[in-house]
């Protein structure tokens, strides 16, 4: 099962909570990945229950894309794209664990963006748990731990939840409110219940309780509280903010509803794509390997550039001669 959801959502905590339920409440544990998990941080105190392997995979995957976390891409990938298929084939061998048992979980919130990826790594679609969370906090967090304008973090936590409303499937994933999971409410409880053993089972209910219990640290959120609009000096950030803001209001109204998810997420308003042209973060980074072709491509243009300039028309009687003295 793949934990999914915008940076600072609180994929780290469900994907611990789910791993500790799956290890406490299943019998056959015997097939789970041997994973590298990232070490905690000062930002994730709990740990990440995020493998290193899954996390180079993705990183490896926005390089080839030209972009960052930060700098999510606009509109849907194409994943049959000749460049991109030979490049996935090569990480096959290394993603076999993955392919081949069922009792795992890993998370990466880049996975909003790459798990269509994944079905032709592991020639099988993956189970998802979604998480979100209110878009105000995230930006928060985003800015505390990153530094990251106010507006800047809500683009992030728009496009994220965009791309992922993509890929969700209602019989098959649930999608869980983090604010529902600090609190411990029932429907949630019952959700992850299913999510562990595919039907409602007192026994992983309660186990589940005793696994929230331990697991939930109110002190740890430390970006709850929410900014007055009116504080917000950046251009557009009041608009973009309650643009988020009535999305998750609309989604919490639903009891967050994987169909009035991808409802939500299935437009794109005119206010996000002026903000995503007008911000200097939206230009996909330089990727490495082509920089070389990039600059010779840039000298062949001014190349043609001065040949049809009146300059190289009128000095070509004196380039015909040296070229005569160096012969």
């Amino acid at each position: 099962m793949f934990v999914i959801g915008c940076h600072r959502s609180g994929t780290s905590l469900l994907a611990n909570i789910l791993t500790q339920a799956q290890a406490r409440c299943q019998d056959d544990v015997n097939n789970q990945v041997k994973r590298e998990l990232l070490s905690p941080q000062i930002d994730n105190p709990g740990g990440f229950a995020e493998s290193q392997q899954l996390v180079e995979v993705n990183e490896k995957i926005f390089d080839w894309l030209g972009i960052d976390w930060q700098r999510p891409i606009l509109h849907k990938i194409n994943w049959q794209d000749s460049d991109l298929f030979p490049k996935l084939f090569n990480y096959r061998y290394s993603l076999k664990y993955y392919a081949l048992n069922f009792n795992w979980i890993d998370k990466d919130p880049r996975l909003c963006i790459t798990y269509p990826a994944y079905i032709h790594l592991l020639l099988r679609r993956v189970r998802i748990a979604a998480i979100i969370r209110d878009p105000i906090e995230v930006s928060n967090s985003l800015y505390a731990r990153d530094g990251l304008a106010f507006s800047h973090g809500l683009m992030i936590w728009f496009l994220y939840n965009k791309h992922l409303s993509i890929h969700l499937a209602e019989q098959q994933d649930a999608l869980i409110s983090y604010n529902d999971l600090l609190c411990m409410n029932e429907s949630t409880t019952l959700k992850l219940s299913d999510l562990i053993s595919g039907e409602q089972n007192n026994k992983y209910y309660s186990e589940l309780v005793k696994i929230l219990e331990k697991n939930i640290k109110p002190e740890w959120r430390r970006s709850a509280k929410k900014l007055e609009l009116k504080s917000l000096h950046q251009e557009n950030s009041n608009e973009i903010a309650r643009y988020c803001m009535n999305c998750y209001k609309a989604l919490e109204k639903e009891q967050f509803s994987i169909s009035k998810y991808k409802d939500i997420f299935s437009q794109m308003p005119d206010i996000m794509l002026d903000a995503y042209s007008r911000y200097a973060w939206r230009a996909p980074k330089t990727n490495p390997e082509n920089q070389s072709q990039l600059n010779n491509l840039h000298d062949d243009e001014r190349l043609e550039e001065l040949k049809n300039s009146t300059s190289w028309k009128i000095t070509a009687p004196l380039r015909w001669l040296g070229n005569k003295i160096k012969n």
